[in-house]
């Protein structure tokens, strides 16, 4: 054989085992893929309510999937919140831009696919505050402020951060519905303000004499300030006062004001105190139920309680007396038991009957009608002086 042929030779059986070799191996891998779908219904849900999401992977992803809305891992209250199954739940109020972003990100941490969501207007929100201890047996105070709609009362969101020591008591909610007042004990007394939607608290006015005791708030009719009710066992004194909502000042009113010496029996100073859209104010001292006059001149007794709530229009109060929850007339007349518990709150709801409570047996809180004997349980965990507004 020439060396020409012989040259020939060995090119076209170098190529065949080149040719063979790629025949042979395996395909390169495919990118993998997250994909997210909403339901048939569409990608449109309306603020309050939820929207079930699907995630879908490939490339030996598996199923699970960590959920982002705007860019926060879980969401917040502002733009909503999803879970690990994609159910996501919508803001109390609209988002900016009335849309938002969801994103799944598989289990490489990296590969990620998105929707976007649009939120409508919903029915305006009826909201519970509370302070919830976040433990059944716990050696140090880590109670905190919570809210949630009462239509979808699993869907909870912290207010106050997680300072230590400190107590969060008497949220009250804003008559706009977008602030959440509260007191603050630790190493001082401090009356505190945080959004609806979550955010950083501001202090509104603090209290570092250890002899003054807030003992519960409420907002007044225009959302300007609040009335507190105080025990000041420096000045001798407890009563109502208002506060402006800059802290300002600290006006006491005269008619509610009590002796309360350092060391005194009283027991039931003026606690509670929850303002009606006409300026009355109802609260409770000495175990009964007291309404001041919207001039801040004339108080009245209209019967027992201890923690009360008036109805959202005024014309009756729900109250506590001895683990016992009645409703009556804003005047004292036709008293009605309902059912045991402590800490009343009327809520609107949208038929003013409906009235969220702790039940005395697993300090979580219920939701009953008036009317009714059969309380919807709402939270599961030790939670105690709700506001509904």
């Amino acid at each position: 054989m020439s060396a020409a042929a012989l040259m020939v030779t060995i090119q076209f059986l170098a190529g065949c085992g080149a040719s063979g070799t790629t025949s042979g191996s395996a395909p390169p891998p495919a990118t993998p893929t997250v994909t997210v779908t909403c339901p048939a219904a569409g990608c449109s849900v309306q603020t309050g309510a939820t929207l079930q999401l699907s995630a879908a992977a490939t490339g030996n992803l598996g199923t699970a999937f960590t959920w982002y809305v705007n860019g926060t891992q879980g969401g917040d209250g502002t733009d909503g919140t999803i879970g690990a199954s994609g159910l996501y739940a919508a803001p109390f109020f609209l988002p900016t831009g009335g849309s938002v972003t969801v994103k799944a990100v598989g289990s490489d941490g990296t590969t990620s696919g998105s929707i976007t969501l649009t939120v409508t207007q919903g029915p305006a929100p009826t909201l519970v505050a509370f302070t919830n201890d976040g433990c059944s047996a716990c050696t140090t105070y880590i109670e905190r402020i919570f809210v949630f709609n009462l239509a979808q009362p699993d869907v909870q969101y912290q207010l106050s951060p997680n300072d230590t020591p400190s107590e969060d008591l008497y949220a009250t909610i804003s008559p706009d519905k977008r602030t959440v007042a509260y007191i603050k004990q630790g190493t001082a007394e401090s009356l505190m303000t945080v959004p609806t939607e979550g955010g950083s608290p501001t202090l509104v006015k603090n209290w570092t004499d250890p002899h003054f005791m807030p003992n519960g708030l409420d907002w007044n009719p225009a959302g300007t300030g609040f009335v507190i009710a105080y025990s000041d066992t420096t000045a001798g004194i407890c009563g109502l006062a208002t506060i402006p909502l800059d802290g300002s000042s600290f006006t006491p009113i005269a008619a509610t004001e009590i002796p309360c010496p350092a060391n005194s029996s009283i027991s039931f100073p003026p606690t509670n105190p929850r303002v009606l859209s006409d300026g009355r104010i109802v609260y409770a001292e000495g175990q009964k139920i007291w309404v001041l006059s919207a001039d801040g001149q004339t108080e009245t007794s209209i019967g027992n309680g201890w923690d009360l709530s008036p109805s959202p229009d005024g014309t009756k109060v729900v109250a506590d007396y001895s683990g016992q929850l009645t409703v009556q007339n804003i005047d004292g007349t036709n008293p009605q038991p309902l059912v045991p518990g402590t800490y009343p709150a009327w809520c609107d709801g949208g038929n003013g009957t409906s009235i969220v409570f702790e039940n005395s047996t697993d300090y979580h809180l219920y939701l009953v009608n008036v009317g009714s004997q059969s309380p919807q349980s709402l939270t599961t965990a030790n939670s105690f002086f709700p506001y509904c507004r």
